[in-house]
């Protein structure tokens, strides 16, 4: 029995700190022979080793159960613990606590309770003070009990439970899941080896991001400054600071502290630089000079304004506008030097600096000798800002034709999205010749350099001199610039001479005679001899032996080659008719409605004061009588600007006389109208004073347009303009502006749009 007692003791020693022992025998063991391990002693009710820590002094236990004073034990309370427990006179026993206490009915008369305790009066035992209001408080279902103020209210998911950084709760278990992936919530998450990094990085608490560890403890104002790779404060292109280390102007420019801009001396420019106020310098008051924000029915939140935040000089243009239509700066025309070169555009290499929010669209426009448009290319190049704080160089280029005398700086700006504004600093503009094969050749004063060029020995090309127009030269045997077999070349004045009894047309031989293009021979004979028109409408011109139109009979292909009294071209037959002529169908061959002018309404205007205005039937068209795109573009010339003409008509008895002597023009509209699907010849007449265009309009949108015509003449003019359509609607708007009472203002008549399908 003694051995194997001594085995079930050595048993429970090994196993004191997880669970009680007891012996098998289910007798009461006593301490003999027991030695505990420290943090431990032997209890003689259970005779086994106990942790001290299930003392009752430092175990509270759980409601409804009370602690063993002899093993230290939380164990089930007792409903009665008194019958076992009798008490002296003049005390009962309490049955929840099984302690002899006063019988008088204050049990807490005496009781003097430390800290944080009270007495409880049902027990006489100072109980700790309960901050937990929610402890007695059942709640129904979906709501919660309020810890701070024992109150029921609705259950909201995980009881605002958060994550730390790098984490995501899950409503549906209340738990954070995942874990730092571009956030870091310690230096270890981040990249730290220098051999292998390109410098080191450390974790910012405060963004929870990685961070250049050269760069900690550093500060520097991101506006204008960044701290580099290696840990060095530095400013961005153009920025500079007060005294701040690689921040200064590098000795070309003076630092603005208010702005933190250099500004550089403003006698600096690119050589060779064509544009117009190319810094943004020269302002009168809040204008632009040199540069038209244009007025943009599509965009009408455009502006410019001066700015300080200048990368040249002291000033800057801000474009803004706060939509998402393209909004346009155009410079004024800057006039092109005659070219120095044939057989090619002159190309412009052109730069800008930028920086701001939205869309930047560069471009340019080329113009002929009269200021009408050539070519226009609005988005040579297109750079889009998000929020950048320093200025970009964007480039671009311009390409030339060589008809074009003149060209526009275009600068387009808008948003990019609906949440911002479009707000784009622009400065210094500069647009230089590009170099080609011609820089450098030097060519005779009768010649010019041509840039199909010759091949260099070492490889590439070379301008290859020409003669000018007029002018001729003789290489190597053989001639430039005078025609073959009927010319030849006078080296010493470098002009072209007629072989004596040549030809090359026509119209170098006697009257009576034709030229043989075989010999190059004025020979005897009809010229239209063999000619052959296609066309029953064409007829050989006996002069150039051509086939054209033949409008000494009245036969015409289009409008343009009818006469005054008869403008119309009749598609069907070629033959010239009247502006009210019909089709075979019957229907009128033109399809502008009243285009002649002949019809005109009373309109009375005003419920106290009524004007009565006489305006011409189908036209002064409004948003009511559109039902067309665009709706905006509505007739914008007073009502008592427009009159009946009838002292010098195109044709009938009556034309339109708009008078409107200042600028800019202003819109008189049609109604809309339907128009068939195909092409139409269309065309207007015009006399007067002043400044006349017309353009064209359908759901599709913009049509065919004139130019400005300038008119300072009693003589009608024709003035031709085609319309396309594959929709059922049309309309016409005229522009006028600058007319002169001295003749009439100006006069319109006959508008007439005809099908034209050949």
């Amino acid at each position: 029995m003694g051995k194997n007692r001594r085995h079930f003791i050595a048993l429970c020693a090994l196993g004191v700190m997880g669970f009680g022992c007891s012996d098998d025998s289910g007798k009461h063991a006593s301490c003999e022979d027991i030695r505990c391990p420290a943090g431990s002693t032997c209890s003689e009710e259970l005779g086994q080793c106990v942790p001290d820590s299930q003392k009752c002094p430092q175990t509270p236990c759980a409601h409804g159960t009370v602690c063993n004073e002899t093993t230290g034990v939380c164990e089930a309370e007792p409903s009665n613990r008194c019958p076992e427990n009798p008490c002296p006179d003049g005390t009962v026993c309490n049955p929840s606590t099984g302690l002899c206490t006063s019988n008088d009915t204050d049990l807490c008369k005496n009781t003097e309770c430390p800290a944080n305790t009270t007495c409880n009066p049902n027990t006489g035992v100072c109980d700790p003070i309960s901050t937990d209001l929610c402890k007695d408080v059942q709640c129904p279902s979906g709501s919660t009990c309020d810890p701070d103020t024992g109150d029921c209210k609705e259950k909201k998911p995980c009881n605002g439970m958060t994550c730390d950084p790098g984490f995501t709760l899950n409503p549906a278990i209340c738990e954070c899941e995942g874990g730092p992936q571009y956030k870091c919530l310690a230096d270890t998450d981040c990249k730290s080896d220098p051999e292998i990094y390109t410098y080191p990085e450390y974790c910012d608490l405060s963004t929870h991001t990685c961070q250049n560890a050269n760069c900690k403890g550093k500060t520097w104002d991101p506006e204008y400054q960044y701290c580099s790779v290696t840990g060095k404060i530095v400013c961005y292109e153009n920025r500079c600071g007060d005294g701040d280390i690689g921040c200064d102007c590098n000795g070309v420019a003076e630092c603005d502290t208010s702005t933190h801009y250099c500004k550089a001396d403003c006698s600096f420019e690119d050589e060779g630089n064509i544009i117009l106020n190319w810094s943004f310098e020269d302002w009168n008051g809040s204008a632009l000079k040199n540069w038209t924000l244009v007025d943009n029915s599509y965009a009408n939140g455009g502006n410019v304004v001066k700015s300080k935040k200048s990368s040249h000089c002291s000033t800057a243009a801000e474009l803004q506008n706060d939509s998402t239509k393209i909004a346009r700066l155009e410079g004024d025309p800057i006039d092109l030097p005659d070219p120095t070169f044939i057989d090619g555009n002159r190309k412009y290499d052109c730069s800008i600096q930028a920086f701001g929010e939205g869309v930047l669209n560069l471009g340019f426009r080329t113009l002929d000798a009269e200021g009408k448009e050539i070519a226009e290319n609005t988005t040579a190049q297109t750079k889009t800002f998000s929020s950048s704080s320093s200025y970009q160089k964007i480039e671009f280029k311009m390409s030339i034709s060589p008809e074009a005398k003149s060209v526009q700086p275009l600068l387009g700006f808008r948003k990019s999205s609906a949440d911002t504004n479009a707000s784009i600093t622009v400065d210094a503009l500069s647009c230089i010749a590009a170099d080609n094969i011609c820089n450098g050749v030097t060519c005779e004063s009768w010649e010019i350099c041509s840039l199909n060029g010759t091949p260099k020995p070492e490889g590439g090309y070379i301008g290859t001199c020409k003669p000018l127009d007029g002018y001729c030269s003789v290489n190597n045997d053989k001639t430039l610039g005078c025609a073959a077999n009927i010319e030849t070349c006078n080296t010493t004045t470098h002009r072209c001479e007629s072989i004596e009894g040549s030809c090359a047309t026509h119209a170098a031989c006697p009257t009576g005679q034709k030229c043989d293009t075989a010999s190059h021979k004025c020979v005897e004979g009809d010229r239209c001899e063999g000619v052959t028109c296609s066309a029953e409408y064409r007829a050989c011109d006996p002069i150039t032996a051509a086939c054209t139109v033949d409008v000494a009979h009245n036969r015409c292909l289009r409008s343009s080659d009818c006469l005054k009294d008869n403008p119309v071209c009749d598609p069907e037959t070629h033959t010239c008719v009247p502006e009210s002529a019909t089709s075979s169908t019957g229907k009128p061959l033109n399809i502008v409605p009243n285009g002649s002018f002949e019809e005109w309404d009373e309109i009375t205007i005003g419920e106290y004061k009524p004007v009565t205005y006489t305006l011409p039937t189908s036209w002064y068209g409004t948003e009511e009588n559109f039902y067309i795109y665009p709706t905006h573009l509505v007739s914008e010339l007073d009502m008592g600007k427009i009159h009946p003409y009838s002292a010098a008509t195109h044709s009938g008895d009556f034309a339109l006389q708009i008078d409107f002597t200042t600028q800019p023009a202003k819109r008189f509209t049609s109604f809309g109208f339907d128009v068939p699907a195909g092409s139409f010849d269309c065309s207007y007449w015009v006399r007067g004073k002043g400044q006349v265009r017309i353009h064209s309009f359908s759901s599709r949108g913009e049509q065919s347009k004139t130019e400005f015509t300038t008119i300072d003449s009693l003589e009608w003019t024709r003035i031709p303009f085609d319309i396309k359509s594959s929709s059922s609607d049309m309309r016409l708007v005229f522009y006028v502006s600058n007319t002169d009472a001295a003749k009439d203002h100006i006069q319109i008549d006959d508008v007439v749009c005809v099908p034209w399908n050949y």
